[in-house]
């Protein structure tokens, strides 16, 4: 049996890892209503259109699912980029970078990167957290352009 309360205290407190402090931040970076981010953090409501899911998932990092597998007692797990963006340890970044790394393309940054000898594994460590950030910024800022695009044509 699904337990939503437990869900929901699972999404607050990756809201606030995340530094989305209230329900409105999430609110705003899922696309979500704040009234359903409301319900779902106090396991007030037990069914959600599988859009908000997606989008709620996409906005606290986690991977597709993870909702539910957290509604149903396990632990929801986050996308392995995210989990890159937010590890603070700089040993296990590079480490986990390299796992993600494609060996056979060598124009790949993050490679060029990883294998530079010029570099400490903190300042390789530190330009990588930056490119994940301003990667994921300017995916953000790209979505929010293609809806209001695909808004304004729809009238």
């Amino acid at each position: 049996m699904a337990d939503w309360q437990r869900l929901g205290k699972l999404v607050i407190a990756r809201r606030v890892e995340l530094n989305l402090r209230t329900r409105e931040a999430l609110a705003e970076t899922s696309g979500v209503g704040l009234r359903t981010i409301g319900d779902l953090e106090t396991g007030r409501r037990e069914k959600y259109h599988p859009n908000t899911i997606a989008a709620i998932e996409e906005a606290l990092q986690w991977e597709p699912g993870a909702l539910q597998a957290a509604a149903d007692g396990g632990q929801p797990k986050v996308r392995r980029q995210a989990f890159i963006a937010h590890t603070y340890d700089d040993s296990d970044t590079i480490r986990a970078l390299q796992e993600l790394s494609r060996p056979d393309d060598p124009d790949d940054p993050l490679i060029r990167i990883i294998r530079s000898p010029d570099l400490t594994d903190r300042q390789k460590a530190e330009i990588i957290r930056r490119l994940l950030t301003d990667q994921h910024r300017f995916a953000s800022e790209r979505a929010d352009e293609l809806i209001r695009d695909a808004r304004s044509t729809e009238t």
